[in-house]
């Protein structure tokens, strides 16, 4: 553990914090979740952040997909299982966000998640033979639930990537709040939760640019937030000249390639926001908006691949541009009911 003074953050997501003299804050980072964990607290008491990466570790071991003992790789391997009350919760909640959006986020995607190489083995294009037989395979109702008992029908198998993080960011916030730290920034790769205040001000989150160039994009003061952003420029592969990102569509088995270049969804509750990212991101722009104005209890910032930026209008004066140049659309609720 490190403790130093505070006036910067650089990581996935850009922090673009405000001097703020000489308050003391502590500093843990780490590998895990195929991250890197940075969680920064304001004078945490006792061994708060070794409790903070002990938990982190901990999920990990019981979700990965990939990690032997894990208890969604047994539930893979064995086809059914009663799992730990944690797990069964997040289970069940992740079926409720499959549902919610209509199987825009679909945690039965994995067997094409490996067909295309981004879990396990070699990066490729699958053939359409392949995706064919695959994609009966994918569908949350292949999921049958009895108390804490998990049936996959058909062959499904699982991969919670899509929620872990903002599940896992949600046990920290309440983790920090059980042991008195109010200001801090939680950051499991493009997953964020900033809480309470940097220097007696809002953190100012800079979301970076899908474009390649490691500069911040765009930016927004908040507090007391989840900021989960997804975009096909995190993980992908070329092949003959064309770009294959690892967010696939669950109804076409292939990578997604819509307007987007990256999806940013704020709100309080990290899972939400990490599961909303990836659906809006599957949806597509006019899906997305409709979504919005049928539910409208979380803001975003849609960044297009021609570099235009629509934003929600909840956070449209707590947001700025790098460039002012950037076209830019305050989109209101009431105008997609």
């Amino acid at each position: 553990m490190k403790k130093r003074l505070f006036p910067f953050v650089f990581i996935c997501v850009l922090f673009c914090a405000v001097l703020c003299g000489c308050t003391r804050y502590e500093l843990t980072e780490f590998f895990a979740l195929d991250t890197f964990v940075t969680i920064t607290a304001e004078k945490p008491n006792g061994d708060v952040l070794k409790k903070a990466e002990k938990l982190v570790k901990d999920y990990e071991d019981k979700l990965s997909v990939t990690k032997d003992g894990s208890e969604i790789k047994r539930l893979n391997e064995s086809g059914t299982l009663t799992l730990s009350e944690e797990v069964a919760a997040l289970m069940k909640l992740s079926l409720s966000a499959c549902e919610r959006t209509d199987g825009a986020l679909d945690i039965t995607v994995y067997p094409l998640v490996k067909a295309w190489g981004f879990t396990v083995g070699e990066k490729k294009v699958p053939s359409s033979e392949e995706l064919s037989s695959l994609l009966p395979l994918v569908g949350y109702e292949n999921v049958t639930v009895t108390g804490n008992a998990f049936t996959l029908e058909n062959g499904t198998e699982l991969d919670l990537g899509a929620v872990a993080k903002g599940y896992i960011t949600d046990k920290l916030v309440k983790l920090f709040k059980e042991n008195d730290v109010k200001n801090a920034l939680i950051s499991l790769g493009g997953n964020v939760y900033v809480a309470g205040k940097y220097g007696g001000r809002d953190w100012n989150v800079g979301i970076k640019s899908p474009f390649g160039d490691g500069k911040a994009f765009c930016g927004v003061k908040l507090s007391d937030k989840a900021v989960v952003t997804s975009g096909q420029y995190q993980r992908f592969f070329e092949e003959n000249g064309k770009v294959y990102g690892h967010i696939i569509d669950p109804a076409t088995g292939v990578p997604v390639d819509n307007e987007f270049s990256s999806v940013t969804v704020i709100g309080e509750n990290g899972f939400w926001c990490d599961a909303l990212s990836t659906a809006l991101f599957v949806m597509g722009k006019d899906k997305a908006l409709e979504f919005y104005g049928e539910h409208g209890d979380f803001d975003f910032i849609l960044i297009m691949k021609d570099g235009s930026v629509a934003i929600s209008e909840g956070i449209k004066d707590a947001f700025s541009l790098a460039d002012e140049n950037t076209p830019l659309t305050v989109i209101k609720r009431s105008d997609k009911n």
